[in-house]
């Protein structure tokens, strides 16, 4: 390769350097301007970002995304599920999970396991055209509700705090 072909070769490089980088810092520039559209619209913190958004506005939280983390402690010490967690909301009286990709077994030993941990006062386990659901208290007064989709494979987990009183 001639001294042409070299200069030709590391121009292509740094073009391509400088156009990748400059797509990251347009995302990135992107993702500030919306996430101050929503602050101001909303009236929170929102954080936007390739993975996900989050939102936090008067101690409530709300989170979307690819693969969240299971957040034990605002889910009242619940088990981690075998699945996907792509929704989190923390409202202070209790939390909201969304899943995906769970097996329709991990669904029943969930259901098990939240019996076995207590849930099982007031108990109603229900399976209706494809929906397994289960709703139970524990002898505290703290609440959760399990609903899958077989079909989809996903579904939510809901904790209530003991004291709190639902409309």
């Amino acid at each position: 390769m001639g001294k042409i072909g070299l200069l030709v070769f590391s121009f292509v490089a740094l073009m391509s350097m400088l156009i990748a980088g400059c797509s990251a810092a347009k995302e990135k520039a992107e993702e500030k301007v919306q996430e101050k559209i929503a602050e101001k619209a909303i009236g929170g913190d929102v954080d936007i970002s390739s993975d996900g958004i989050k939102i936090e506005k008067d101690g409530n939280t709300y989170q979307s995304g690819e693969d969240l983390t299971w957040q034990e402690d605002k889910m009242g010490g619940l088990p981690e599920p075998k699945a996907k967690i792509n929704t989190f909301m923390d409202t202070g009286m209790g939390s909201f999970v969304g899943f995906e990709e769970m097996s329709e077994d991990d669904a029943r030993a969930y259901i098990q396991k939240l019996a076995e941990l207590g849930y099982a006062e007031n108990a109603l386990n229900a399976e209706d055209g494809g929906t397994i659901s289960y709703t139970a208290s524990n002898s505290e007064g703290a609440s959760v509700a399990f609903s899958y989709t077989v079909s989809s494979k996903d579904g939510t987990i809901t904790y209530i705090k003991a004291g709190t009183e639902v409309n």
